[in-house]
């Protein structure tokens, strides 16, 4: 039974919460109507940003002097993007490096190749690499 209790009265305030929410939302200033961009600017979701102070003017650079560099559009200077073929010559090299790497890993940890799942079929395989030689 307390429980219950608990759980009604909490139910309670928080109906309580968004009634009151509502009535605060509802007694704003915002056009009925009109686009997203009308009832955003009406109902200021965003800071006011305030004049820089004096001391911040003056220890700034000039705007004419700053080195700007374009990070994307036709102004931008830099490397251009891959294509297919350069992706898959990158993606290779990864591979062969990554492959490089493990082996040297399991050389300087000591560690060897597991064993065949299937001893039958390991004895195959050594018999005809041996037959081969």
């Amino acid at each position: 039974m307390d429980k219950s209790y608990r759980t009604a009265a909490l139910r309670q305030l928080s109906a309580g919460i968004c009634l009151a929410l509502a009535a605060a939302v509802s007694g704003q200033d915002a056009k009925a109507g009109g686009s997203p961009l009308d009832t955003l600017l009406s109902t200021h979701l965003f800071a006011d940003v305030p004049d820089a102070k004096d001391f911040v003017r003056d220890t700034r650079p000039p705007a004419e002097t700053l080195d700007y560099l374009p990070l994307t559009g036709p102004d931008r200077d830099g490397e251009k993007p891959k294509n297919k073929d350069e992706l898959k010559a990158l993606a290779s090299e990864l591979e062969a490096a990554a492959l490089r790497n493990e082996a040297l890993a399991r050389e300087r940890l000591g560690y060897t190749t597991p064993a065949a799942a299937n001893p039958a079929k390991a004895a195959e395989s050594q018999a005809s690499s041996s037959a081969k030689r």
